[in-house]
C-alpha cells in the first residue's frame, strides 16, 4: 500500500523538494517511478525484507526409535509424550538439573527435525541417572 502510493506520488510529480533523499537520487539516475521504489525496497540493504526465513515448525507426533516404558509413570512413544513427561511430570527441582535441560534441548531439535534417537539416549540416560526404571515397551 505505501510502495503503490509513493509511486502515484511520483508519477504525478507531487514529491517536490520536500520528498525524501532516495527520491532525488533516483531521479538523478534517470529512474522511472516504478523503478524507483524497486531500487529502494527490493536490492541493497532492503533485500532481506522479502527473504524471510522459514520458521521451523514442531512435529511433536513424531515417534522415537524405540518406545519406552517407566512402568508406574507413563509410556513414551512420541515426542509429545516425552515433552509431557519433562513438563507435566517431573518437578521443578529436577527439570533445572543439567541432564533433563539437556533432555529438553535434545527434544526441541528432535521436533524441528533432528533424529529421535538422540532425545530416546538422552532420556534413557537422564532416567538412570535419577534412578527411575524404564524399559523398552
Amino acid at each position: 500500500m505505501v510502495i503503490a502510493r509513493l509511486s502515484q506520488l511520483i508519477r504525478r510529480g507531487k514529491l517536490g523538494p520536500g520528498a525524501p533523499r532516495w527520491v532525488a537520487h533516483t531521479r538523478n539516475l534517470g529512474l522511472s517511478s516504478w523503478a524507483a521504489v524497486e531500487a529502494l525496497f527490493f536490492s541493497g540493504s532492503y533485500a532481506h525484507a522479502r527473504r524471510m526465513p522459514k520458521r521451523h515448525r514442531y512435529d511433536w507426533s513424531r515417534p522415537l526409535p524405540r518406545p519406552l516404558a517407566i512402568p508406574t509413570v507413563m509410556h513414551l512413544e512420541t515426542l509429545a509424550d516425552a515433552r509431557v513427561l519433562v513438563e507435566k511430570h517431573l518437578p521443578a527441582q529436577l527439570r533445572a538439573k543439567p541432564h533433563w535441560r539437556y533432555v529438553a534441548a535434545q527434544l526441541n531439535e528432535a521436533a524441528q527435525g533432528a533424529h529421535p534417537a538422540d532425545v530416546a539416549a538422552a532420556l534413557v540416560i537422564a532416567l538412570a541417572l535419577d534412578g527411575v526404571k524404564c524399559r523398552p515397551k
